[in-house]
């Protein structure tokens, strides 16, 4: 069964995707999910409980959040409650998919009776040939089958995908996934409250259950893999310091064998690989942290500190993950607008001994290399095929998918695995029966209050979908709240007013991956963000939106009056604060000096000209906007300023929000919040409740993100 029609719907379950009345509706994992579930159980009654064994597993959720998530499918549906022609409502009794089913076969019969009239013409004429002609025919037809068979010897039938099986059952992240070498187990890591633990499980589920694996660190944050005398090699903390190690597992322990002198880098490392050939480890580098943009730290595992190498790609690329297999490399870039590329390139040529060429000398002596394939979307990851002719890889949500797409032929991809929840992380080869292990993880976010203003009638209950709602921000001029939500599978901004439901104010086509969202103060525009790109909305439609690029990575977005917006950068190590105006034009930019290190700039949102400036990670001052023109560096600008607070822990500055006279930022405390007032030598204290995630603020009313619903598991696909 491959194609179902019911009503004006065509829902394809090998790509998952829905058509109604022939254009393509977006669906989240979780909509997916229940859509499949009323195809596979049409015209009888589901209750609620049902319905959440299928879709949540065994994570409890409550009947709002069901009702919820059948809402949003009958609206993409076009589907009315009132009067369902799909989804229907039985009281106190569940729900009943109603619609008529009709399996979409594929019609062959016109090329059949060709086939047979070929067949019968071929018949007639073979009557009246002659015995010569005959044997000539029989010898053409031997040597046609033996040159068949030999071709059919060197090529084997590729194996079929469509079923996975899950190996694990267990709350927590899981990460980083490596089959043993029998090829019987799977080690991974589970992340439970920030902290990675080892456990091992078979890779068929008739054997014994997952079982932890006692180790000697704090946390274990990485495997990558075994070397040639078959040790395992991870990334770990250990006595408060991050490392690589070897080891092998005994009795259920983790024995390790040698400790690597290599130090990580005080940065987050996304991707880690290890070449057993060579015993070299491998992460890649990006520019905003110090290092050439697009390059390879690597080091064998004896060495005390890193080299670097290029990887020569175009300057739109931004590498993101890569696998090691031999002295081959398959690697995945992106560019700022959401599109992928799959590069092949070999080990030898990045792990080259380094002349006394710059890189930009190296790069000008030598063209640049260029993908494989593209892709019209961000993919998450990249892995080789078992024959290390094609390539594995992920789409992006809605339906996430891994996909195979050959390096030799042009042909389409093939579907590998399917999965409702986000396909993520790494992939790892089963080498028994071309098998995959993967990671899926499915996280539902939703925006709630933290605190109410005594006039309730400005507060209202909050539209949440049962998909990922995140990034509240309120409105200036208004009681509005605007947020970002992936319910329609990709990232959009939705806007929600009181005794209303939200509306979605932006269309993005692509899968965007934001971080921040700020509403100029007479709230005529709505900036967003991604690592390397700023998205700038018009709430006027009759104007249009506007985007550019910067380089480094975006740390933070403010706006300091309607027409200028304060954006900081890090690159190449150093934080720098750039102003642009409502044309995209950057119009000032502010780095810090030797005594200064300049982090954030943002408006008191009092209605005044004056901003707060975050310099050294800690220390507030209060100045006026004028002030911050007057000097590219940030000397001249303190020289106005009156330094009101000096904090006794670095300010994370994504997070930091002010509301009215008070400046708010998380503690190193988990989920605890600080506040403190913006006058001269206040003492911070605690906010009297834990905050999940991001938090917006005003007039003492607080929104925040909370996760609701956080499910990862390990599985495996089921070659035919």
């Amino acid at each position: 069964m491959s194609s179902i029609q019911f009503g004006c719907c065509e829902f394809n379950q090998t790509t998952q995707i829905l058509t109604l009345e022939g254009k393509v509706v977006e669906l989240d994992p979780r909509q997916l999910a229940l859509l499949e579930f009323f195809i596979a159980n049409p015209e009888r009654i589901v209750s609620r409980d049902e319905l959440q064994q299928a879709i949540w597993k065994q994570v409890i959720v409550s009947d709002n959040a069901i009702n919820k998530l059948v809402a949003n499918l009958r609206k993409s549906l076009d589907d009315n409650p009132k009067s369902p022609i799909y989804i229907q409502t039985v009281p106190k009794q569940g729900y009943r998919f109603v619609a008529k089913i009709k399996e979409i076969t594929v019609r062959v019969e016109k090329d059949h009776l060709e086939s047979l009239e070929q067949h019968d013409s071929f018949s007639k004429s073979a009557q009246k040939t002659t015995w010569p002609k005959i044997v000539a025919s029989l010898c053409l037809c031997s040597f046609v089958v033996l040159m068949s068979y030999v071709a059919y010897s060197d090529n084997q039938p590729e194996p079929k995908y469509g079923h996975t099986q899950t190996l694990t059952r267990m709350t927590g992240v899981k990460q980083s996934p490596v089959v043993t070498l029998d090829q019987e187990s799977v080690l991974f890591i589970n992340f439970a409250e920030g902290e990675g633990q080892l456990f091992k499980g078979p890779v068929d589920l008739g054997k014994d259950a997952v079982q932890p694996i006692i180790t000697p660190f704090s946390s274990i944050t990485y495997l990558l893999g075994f070397d040639k005398s078959g040790q395992l090699v991870v990334r770990a903390n250990k006595a408060g310091k991050c490392g690589w190690f070897k080891g092998n597992i005994e009795s259920g322990a983790f024995v390790i064998t040698e400790q690597s002198q290599l130090e990580c880098p005080k940065r987050i490392l996304r991707d880690n690989e290890y070449a057993a050939n060579t015993d070299s480890i491998y992460f890649i580098n990006h520019s905003s942290q110090g290092y050439e943009a697009n390059s390879l730290s690597y080091a064998h595992f004896d060495d005390v500190a890193f080299k670097t190498a290029s990887l020569n790609l175009a300057k739109k690329w931004t590498a993101s993950r890569f696998e090691i297999a031999g002295d081959d490399v398959v690697l995945l870039a992106h560019t700022a607008i959401g599109h992928s590329g799959v590069f092949k390139l070999a080990l030898s040529d990045i792990t080259a001994k380094e002349s006394e060429l710059t890189f930009e000398d190296k790069n000008k002596a030598r063209s640049h290399i260029i993908p494989e394939f593209t892709l019209p979307y961000r993919s998450n990851n990249v892995a080789w095929s078992h024959d290390k002719k094609g390539v594995i890889y992920t789409n992006a949500p809605p339906a996430t998918q891994l996909l195979y797409q050959s390096l030799e032929t042009d042909v389409k991809p093939k579907l590998v695995a399917s999965f409702s929840d986000y396909i993520c992380c790494n992939i790892e080869r089963i080498n028994v029966n071309d098998d995959f292990v993967f990671t899926t993880e499915a996280a539902d976010y939703n925006i709630e209050w933290l605190s109410k203003s005594e006039n309730s009638g400005i507060d209202f209950e909050i539209d949440n979908s049962s998909s990922y709602d995140f990034i509240p921000a309120f409105a200036n001029t208004s009681d509005d709240l605007y947020f970002l939500s992936k319910r329609s599978g990709k990232t959009q901004i939705y806007k929600q007013s009181a005794q209303s439901k939200a509306e979605q104010v932006s269309d993005f086509n692509a899968y965007l991956r934001f971080y921040g969202l700020a509403l100029s103060p007479d709230d005529k525009w709505i900036t967003s963000f991604e690592s390397k790109v700023i998205w700038l909305l018009a709430a006027d439609k009759s104007l249009d939106d506007r985007t550019i690029s910067v380089t480094g990575n975006i740390l933070s977005l403010d706006w300091l009056s309607n027409q200028l917006f304060a954006v900081s950068v890090r690159e190449n190590g150093q934080v720098r604060v750039d102003i642009y105006n409502t044309q995209m034009q950057k119009v000032h930019t502010l780095v810090g000096s030797d005594r200064f290190a300049i982090n954030r700039v943002m408006s008191k949102r009092n209605g005044g000209r004056d901003v707060i400036m975050i310099v050294n990670e800690r220390i507030l001052y209060d100045l006026p906007l004028s002030s911050i023109f007057d000097a590219n560096t940030i000397d001249g600008s303190i020289d106005e300023a009156s330094e009101l607070v000096s904090l006794n822990e670095p300010i994370p500055l994504l997070a930091a929000v002010i509301d009215e006279n008070q400046f708010l930022y998380p503690s190193e405390q988990r989920g605890k919040w600080m506040g403190v007032e913006l006058t001269i030598g206040a003492e911070p204290h605690f906010l009297p409740f834990d905050i999940d995630r991001e938090l917006t603020a005003k007039d003492g009313r607080f929104v925040h993100s909370k996760l609701v619903h956080l499910s990862s598991e390990v599985h495996r696909t089921l070659a035919q």
